[in-house]
């Protein structure tokens, strides 16, 4: 469910946000998405959490045998759930089915004299996009350090903020806290204010999986060192995965000598097949240290092919010239094309990654029909759109005569990726040569390609966010070496 709820949120904060329920699709490849499936699942689940599994399953069979074969609609299965469980639910599906977006909850946290306070707003309101105030009911679970678990329940009504109180046995102290810690409703959550040692508690002992999450978030982006400190040592105990992966995340977000250090030593140690692709496709910053960990990862036998693809990615992010000669060995080796052609995908990916002048010419070479295997190629056009911004314009132009070239491939898939890497390119002369080729697309493919016309044809706003972008991004260079800076005169203090 946690993947779940990831998934549909980074739909609604990339792409779009809509109702779950609604009669207005650009594609019916939208019916298929994120808010359909995640996002509608997430609606199903909570259902099920309020009503209780009793009554909801009543519901569930009542629905199947009263509709079978009919054609039903949403309040169909509404009118069923209420009639078992005795609930009016028409806010729930007026909220959370037809309305748009999630909570976002923001926190504080306050203790004093036994008894903990936290005050809970909501901020994702917004009336212009028709975001509405969610009504729902949250628990609040406080552990003390002599291990009981006190519980309360706040409910968002009609008011944005509600405050928790928890009152505490006496001679007793919190070691743990945790928001929702059954899982009931989909929401984000952020209380920077919640002490060190509560969050590493709770990082550490916290029975929700959500809630650790949570907490090594909180204690990652306080970025301090004592913090840091506790977050290595807990990676190291950490039995589930998918924590040590969305720790990952949050440390290379972070970006900080001493976070990096962390990933680093987390990809070396990290031995699940379902953990290593995303942990090594977190390692694409520029450092000595992760170049060498994704060195040591690719020297390992039987490396699964994701893992293989994204440790191959990142390695070509590091940009190191040394790291050419193996990139190009692999992208060549008939042995090491894997499941699918992700292996070499990957491997063409890299040579993108990695902007010198000899990789940018071999994708050259490689893009065409028949060059790579099938799901490869989709990976070559990739790769040639990232090295391509790095090149002079002569070397530029190339690539661009064989993305207009590829706009017409027989493979849909490297049709996409050709059109995105125009649009990735700025290429504002070929849209009469994109919107030449609608007859390629079914009809249902109509709207994405009215959409990256209209990319095509707005790249002036695309010019201002890749300005902003690589402004950021000289900022974030600058902080990084002024932290190596400091890094080294701490050393050099502690060594005196």
């Amino acid at each position: 469910m946690y993947e779940n709820a990831v998934g549909y949120m980074k739909e609604c904060a990339t792409k779009y946000m809509r109702p779950i329920v609604t009669r207005k699709y650009d594609s019916s490849w939208d019916m298929f998405d994120y808010h359909t499936y995640p996002g509608g699942a997430w609606r199903i689940h909570m259902l099920r959490k309020r009503l209780g599994e009793e009554a909801f399953w009543s519901a569930v069979q009542t629905y199947i045998e009263r509709f079978a074969n009919k054609t039903v609609q949403t309040s169909d299965f509404q009118n069923c759930l209420e009639e078992a469980s005795g609930f009016n639910l028409t806010r729930f599906f007026d909220e959370w089915v037809y309305g748009k977006g999630y909570p976002k909850l923001k926190g504080q946290y306050e203790y004093t004299s036994n008894r903990v306070k936290i005050t809970l707003t909501q901020t994702q309101v917004d009336e212009a996009a028709q975001v509405p105030l969610f009504g729902f009911e949250l628990d609040v679970e406080v552990v003390t350090k002599a291990g009981k678990k006190v519980k309360t329940v706040v409910s968002f009504n009609q008011h944005d903020t509600v405050t928790a109180i928890v009152d505490l046995p006496e001679n007793d102290k919190p070691s743990q806290v945790c928001v929702d810690p059954e899982g009931k409703v989909l929401f984000t959550l952020d209380i920077p204010s919640v002490d060190r040692d509560i969050l590493i508690e709770t990082a550490k002992s916290s029975e929700s999986i959500v809630n650790r999450i949570w907490a090594y978030g909180e204690l990652i982006s306080e970025g301090s060192r004592p913090a840091l400190k506790a977050v290595k040592g807990l990676l190291k105990e950490e039995p589930y995965h998918g924590v040590r992966v969305e720790a990952a995340g949050k440390l290379a977000e972070l970006n900080s000598v001493y976070s990096i250090e962390i990933l680093s030593e987390l990809l070396d140690n990290e031995q699940d097949p379902l953990a290593i692709a995303p942990i090594a496709s977190a390692c694409t910053i520029v450092d000595g240290r992760l170049r060498s960990s994704l060195l040591r990862l690719l020297e390992r036998e039987a490396l699964p092919y994701r893992a293989h693809a994204a440790a191959l990615t990142a390695l070509g992010a590091q940009r190191n010239p040394d790291d050419l000669e193996y990139l190009l060995s692999v992208a060549q080796d008939e042995n090491k094309i894997g499941q699918h052609g992700i292996i070499r995908g990957g491997a063409l990916k890299a040579l993108g990654m990695h902007r010198s002048e000899e990789t940018f010419k071999y994708l050259l070479s490689r893009v065409g029909y028949n060059k790579e295997p099938m799901r490869s190629r989709g990976f070559a056009v990739q790769g040639l759109s990232n090295s391509a911004q790095w090149q002079n314009d002569v070397l530029k132009k190339q690539a661009i005569e064989e993305l207009e070239n590829l706009i017409r491939d027989p493979n849909q898939s490297v049709r996409v990726e050709a059109v995105e890497a125009l649009i990735e390119l700025k290429v504002k002369s070929c849209c009469n040569s994109v919107e030449a080729t609608r007859s390629m697309y079914s009809h249902d493919d109509h709207s994405w390609l009215d959409r990256k016309l209209r990319q095509l044809q707005d790249n002036d706003t695309n010019d201002q966010q890749t300005a902003q972008k690589q402004a950021i991004e000289k900022l974030q260079s600058r902080i990084k070496s002024l932290e190596d800076k400091l890094t080294l005169q701490e050393a050099l203090a502690k060594a005196k």
